[in-house]
């Protein structure tokens, strides 16, 4: 899956695939660590109002600066294609 749009919907989509992870019956052992990053995530997200709409989003603000919404999209990008091979392979969870 590509995420598609912008900032904020890239990192609903990264969201709603580490909830995805963490609701597996066959979660391994390493369930802490993996809701320990998903929090830090959110610690972010809401931090940095990459979830947010409006003028106090970071769409809004990084808009004249193609740039760097473009970095932010490549990492959200690269984190959903991690925590999606991850759900396929059956990688470890810290190979994320």
């Amino acid at each position: 899956m590509e995420p598609q749009g912008g900032i904020r919907q890239r990192t609903d989509s990264c969201r709603r695939l580490f909830v995805a992870r963490l609701s597996r019956p066959d979660l391994p052992a390493r369930l802490d660590w993996l809701e320990d990053r998903l929090g830090e995530f959110n610690l972010w997200s809401v931090g940095i109002k990459a979830d947010s709409t409006g003028r106090a989003s970071l769409d809004h603000r990084v808009r004249t600066r193609p740039d760097i919404r473009e970095v932010i999209c490549d990492l959200l990008d690269g984190l959903c294609e991690a925590l999606e091979a991850s759900e396929e392979d059956g990688r470890p969870l810290s190979a994320i």
